[in-house]
């Protein structure tokens, strides 16, 4: 059974995490089809967009582990990419989002 991850995110996001959310699962597909045909440069593509915008929207473990895919594309490295865009496609699945409010 899949543990939920949690993320804290600030409620004036609310509208646009779920929308981020389904975009970052698509790319995640994505990102496991282009791996699993050896495209490195458009997995090094969506990873650097990952390593960027996970945490514009308080999603930091989107935003290392896109690092590494980054890396490992860019070195062919097929073993990580295949791992790390799995536990990004796994990790997104398991996203519990709690929101707070900013206010002080």
């Amino acid at each position: 059974m899949n543990q939920k991850v949690r993320v804290e995110i600030d409620s004036d996001l609310s509208d646009l995490v779920p929308v981020f959310l389904a975009r970052k699962r698509a790319d995640a597909r994505a990102i496991v089809a282009a791996v699993e045909r050896a495209e490195f440069d458009s997995v090094a593509g969506f990873a650097h967009r990952l390593k960027g915008d996970g945490g514009s929207y308080g999603f930091d473990e989107i935003s290392m582990m896109g690092a590494e895919l980054e890396s490992a594309a860019q070195s062919g490295d097929l073993a990580t990419a295949e791992r790390v865009a799995r536990r990004i496609l796994s990790y997104l699945d398991q996203i519990e989002v709690i929101y707070h409010s900013s206010q002080v």
